[in-house]
């Protein structure tokens, strides 16, 4: 990527940063200003004075028309004021509420956007940092892939480093995932056609990265395999074991019903389908562990279960041998 790139970028960043916290700033004022300097505010106040004199007032004619002191239409005629100051009562309510919720809206709004200029501000920052190169390593030299003048291409490593100590795989795994391992998670590390064996986490992360929500995870490549020519910078492909499945019985989720709490599936017995409640384990792609309910070597159905009810007779077409 071209140097002015970065440059127009990063000059374009805190413009929109100052704009942007500075409608900030305007709106959480008025958001938090609202319910005592907007104009709306006091129109309820007003209309809900009025309101409830005209309640009081149609209290009092109901005591005067009840004694025959007025009309049933003087009568009819304050009830009606009343009811309409009420829906204006309402309206006015109605209306600085959704006034109040659009310039949250309009707040939380902004700051969302200041959140991903921060973030852009620290990718291209993170970008430029990384267009310094410097050794990782102290060693020796091996072998350099590139010469004065070449362009640097992703994943093509920039030399071979000599140097003791151990090989080391760096992961990064999403937060949600660190949760699922520990130090004796079984690992399995695969590099092309050249290594292939289990190895041990050495180190969690201490952080986390709070943009990406990503952590680091070193793994170590057992001693009595690093003597094979392994470039340092390969990709490798890692495999972590988080569950194991026990039991030798797995069936298709699509032969499990489900009703209320209960598991079940439809056995096969003598032509006869019948209902097995049975206790699941894990899941995993499309298939699921059965516990306990059914036994090995039991016929089960997994299609057009939906036809299938207790008792229903089933005729199991085997086809051309």
């Amino acid at each position: 990527m071209k140097g002015y790139s970065f440059t127009t970028q990063t000059d374009e960043a805190p413009k929109k940063m100052d704009t942007l916290k500075e409608n900030y700033n305007y709106l959480s004022s008025e958001v938090n200003e609202y319910y005592s300097t907007n104009a709306i505010i006091k129109k309820i106040e007003n209309m809900d004075y009025e309101y409830s004199f005209l309640n009081d007032e149609v209290e009092k004619y109901s005591a005067l028309y009840e004694g025959g002191s007025i009309t049933r239409s003087t009568y009819d005629k304050i009830i009606h004021n009343r009811d309409v100051a009420k829906i204006q009562l309402d309206e006015l309510e109605s209306s600085a509420e959704n006034q109040y919720e659009q310039l949250k809206h309009e707040r939380d709004s902004v700051k969302m956007q200041i959140k991903e200029i921060e973030s852009e501000m620290n990718g291209i920052n993170g970008q430029i940092n990384e267009m310094v190169l410097v050794a990782p390593n102290s060693g020796i030299v091996r072998k350099l892939y590139y010469e004065v003048g070449d362009l640097a291409i992703m994943a093509k490593p920039f030399a071979v480093i000599d140097k003791e100590g151990d090989l080391v795989v760096k992961v990064d795994i999403a937060e949600s995932d660190l949760k699922k391992l520990n130090k004796d998670t079984k690992t399995f590390i695969k590099i092309m056609d050249e290594l292939s064996c289990e190895v041990q986490i050495r180190r969690f992360p201490t952080s986390i990265n709070p943009d990406t929500r990503i952590g680091e995870v070193e793994i170590v490549i057992p001693k009595d395999v690093q003597d094979i020519d392994i470039l340092i910078g390969s990709s490798a492909e890692i495999t972590f074991v988080v569950e194991e499945v026990s039991g030798d019985i797995i069936l298709p989720y699509d032969a499990v019903k489900s009703q209320g709490d209960d598991n079940f599936v439809y056995v096969i017995e003598e032509g006869i389908a019948r209902q097995r409640i049975v206790e699941l384990g894990i899941s995993f792609e499309e298939k699921v562990q059965v516990i306990s309910g059914i036994e090995s070597g039991e016929e089960i159905a997994y299609e057009n279960l939906s036809k299938l009810y207790e008792g229903a007779k089933v005729f199991i077409f085997k086809g051309d041998q």
